[in-house]
């Protein structure tokens, strides 16, 4: 891997099926469901997603609010308007 290769972590609102494409496409994602991190708190997953060098793909606000706290991350990629809270 390039050291300026994007690695993807997909929190448990994001599809699956488009994980799997972007895998197929040689982007390196994971996500939730297949790290069997399910049900893990909002700042468990950013923790998790930044240890590993990850970019955190996700509709959750909770992330940017986060962010916006001065919490150390890897990346955020927020979709809006898809996931209410």
């Amino acid at each position: 891997m390039a050291e300026n290769d994007i690695r993807l972590f997909f929190d448990e609102n994001m599809p699956v099926a488009v994980a799997k494409r972007l895998n197929e496409l040689g982007v390196d994602t994971v996500t939730t469901p297949a790290l069997k991190r399910l049900g893990q708190s909002d700042p468990n997953q950013l923790e998790y997603a930044t240890a590993s060098g990850r970019v955190l793909c996700t509709y959750d606000k909770d992330y940017i609010r986060m962010a916006s706290q001065g919490i150390n991350h890897a990346g955020i990629v927020f979709i809006p308007g898809v996931y209410r809270d």
